[in-house]
């Protein structure tokens, strides 16, 4: 089945076109050229056509958290990096499908095709679970993504002198701050057994062009450099991209 969309303007990634159309089959995209040429080439196809119409490519999301509702939606107040990250803990644990899907609906009505996701592990011990869920969530959804499977290890809450900071607290603030602390939730070698997993995994999605998956050191502060090198050389070896937060705040400037 062939749809012709013929728009007043379309844009190509490349250039803008007037009276241009695009031909699509069984829901793909096939070529993109004149509305003459086509339509002369495929008297068969179905023509829509608006003159107001402007097409482009799909949008892409270079970086998300899926969480599909604002955080303020559950009183988490926009402030700073490092005062507004434990006040996560204040959003209620949802379905990391129902997130992606959600998430996924928003930003196909916005014109993106492609997220680039960065997972907040719910439940460390079933991130796996969670990162073959969001993957489902999202291509449910009509989004391909590029999936990033977060790794930290040092300095959770603080970055610097933590132990005379939390030694300094009232002993209820004390046990609460502690709470808040996961320095290292898997050692890197399982991050990298998890990775090979979830490649087998994912395979199906990712041969049709749905899915992959990237390295994703979380942050220059939150992973040691020994770490950065060997997550580079594994980059490397596999030929897996890597995603990670740089410089967000001045204290991790300082830092």
């Amino acid at each position: 089945m062939r749809t012709i969309f013929c728009a007043g303007r379309i844009y190509d990634g490349d250039r803008l076109w007037r009276d241009y159309a695009v031909s699509v089959v069984n829901g793909a995209v096939e070529t993109v050229g004149p509305v003459a040429k086509l339509t002369a080439e495929h008297p068969e196809a179905d023509i829509v056509q608006k003159e107001t119409w402007f097409l482009l490519p799909g949008l892409i999301d270079a970086h998300d958290h899926g969480r599909a509702l604002s955080p303020l939606a559950f009183g988490v107040l926009d402030r700073s990096l490092e005062r507004w990250i434990p006040e996560l803990c204040k959003v209620p644990p949802v379905s990391a499908y129902a997130l992606a899907l959600f998430d996924g609906l928003q930003l196909a009505c916005s014109g993106v095709s492609t997220v680039l996701h960065c997972h907040n592990a719910a439940d460390w011990q079933s991130i796996e679970s969670e990162l073959t869920e969001t993957v489902r969530g999202y291509n449910d959804a009509g989004i391909r993504v590029a999936l990033c499977p977060p790794y930290i290890e040092q300095n959770s809450l603080i970055y610097y002198g933590r132990e005379a900071f939390l030694s300094a607290l009232p002993a209820d603030l004390r046990g609460e701050a502690m709470s808040l602390i996961c320095d290292r939730p898997y050692s890197l070698d399982c991050y990298f057994e998890m990775l090979d997993r979830l490649a087998e995994k994912l395979r199906p999605q990712r041969e049709a062009g749905m899915a992959n998956i990237l390295l994703h050191p979380v942050g220059g502060q939150w992973c040691g450099d020994e770490s950065l090198l060997r997550i580079k050389a594994y980059s490397r070896t596999h030929a897996m991209p890597v995603h990670m937060h740089l410089l967000e705040t001045r204290y991790q400037k300082i830092w």
